[in-house]
C-alpha cells in the first residue's frame, strides 16, 4: 500500500502512521513499522507515528499528537525567534506574520511549517506563541527543549486577539506606543465587522457545555463583545 501511494504521490515527503482503535486492540506496533519504512525510503519520505486511538485520546488530541511526534526531529538553534505553534490557514498565518513583523519582530516561523521537510529549529531563545487550544503535550515537549512559552489568552474576538498579540510583543520588549498604533486600525475594523452580529446576539442568554477547551474564550467574546448574558459556562 505504501509503495503504491508513494508511486502515485511522489510529492509526499512525510507520512504519519496513526494508531486507531483496531490497531491498538491487535497490538500493531506502528513504531517498528515506521522505523522499517524510514530505512526503506531513506532520504525520500519520512515516516512518523503517533496514537489517534479513542482508547487513549480524545478527538481534540490529533493535532497535538502529530506535532509532538515531530519535535524530536527539530534541530537546535540559539537564534532568537517567535514560533507560532498550531495549524493555521495560509492567509491567517501570513496575516499574523505581517502583524508581528510590523511590530519589529524579525524572525517569525510556524510549526507545523507549510513544507514538512522544513521543520523550524528551536532552542533556548525560541519564544512560543500558541495558536490552537489543544496542544498541551506539544507545549510541554517544546518547553523541555528549552523554548520559552508565552502565556496569553486564546485569540478569539477583539479582546482576546489584542491580549494575545500584546503578550508576544511584551516578550520581545516592543514599545507599547508602537503596539498601540499598529493594532488600533485593526481593532476598529474588527469591531465594525462584529457589529451586525452584536445586534442579533445582544441580550440573548448563553449556556455552554464543557465539550472543548474553548468555552472560556468563547464566553468572554460573546459576553463582552456581543452583549450575551452568560447562564453557565
Amino acid at each position: 500500500v505504501v509503495n503504491d501511494l508513494i508511486a502515485r504521490r511522489p510529492e509526499i515527503k512525510t507520512l504519519f502512521l496513526v494508531g486507531s482503535c483496531p490497531s491498538e486492540v491487535i497490538k500493531l506496533d506502528l513504531s517498528t513499522v515506521a522505523e522499517k519504512l524510514n530505512q526503506r525510503f531513506l532520504g525520500k519520505v519520512r515516516f512518523v507515528n503517533y496514537s489517534g486511538s479513542g482508547i487513549e485520546t480524545t478527538f481534540t488530541q490529533g493535532e497535538d499528537g502529530a506535532l509532538k511526534s515531530l519535535i524530536p526531529l527539530m534541530e537546535n538553534t540559539e537564534d532568537k525567534k517567535l514560533l507560532l505553534v498550531g495549524t493555521l490557514a495560509n492567509n491567517v498565518e501570513d496575516r499574523f506574520k505581517k502583524i508581528f513583523s510590523n511590530l519589529g519582530i524579525p524572525n517569525i516561523e510556524s510549526f507545523p511549517p507549510r513544507q514538512s521537510t522544513q521543520l523550524p529549529k528551536i532552542g533556548n531563545n525560541t519564544k512560543v506563541l500558541i495558536t490552537q487550544p489543544y496542544l498541551s503535550e506539544t507545549v510541554r515537549d517544546l518547553e523541555h527543549r528549552g523554548c520559552q512559552i508565552i502565556h496569553a489568552p486564546f485569540p478569539l474576538g477583539v479582546e482576546g486577539s489584542k491580549l494575545w498579540i500584546e503578550a508576544a510583543a511584551n516578550s520581545f520588549n516592543i514599545d507599547n506606543s508602537l503596539v498601540s498604533s499598529t493594532l488600533e486600525p485593526l481593532i476598529l475594523r474588527a469591531r465594525k465587522a462584529i457589529e451586525p452580529y452584536k445586534q442579533k446576539l445582544n441580550g440573548k442568554k448563553l449556556f455552554l457545555l464543557p465539550e472543548s477547551q474553548l468555552e472560556i474564550p468563547l464566553a468572554r467574546f460573546l459576553n463582552r463583545e456581543c452583549g450575551m448574558e452568560l447562564i453557565e459556562v
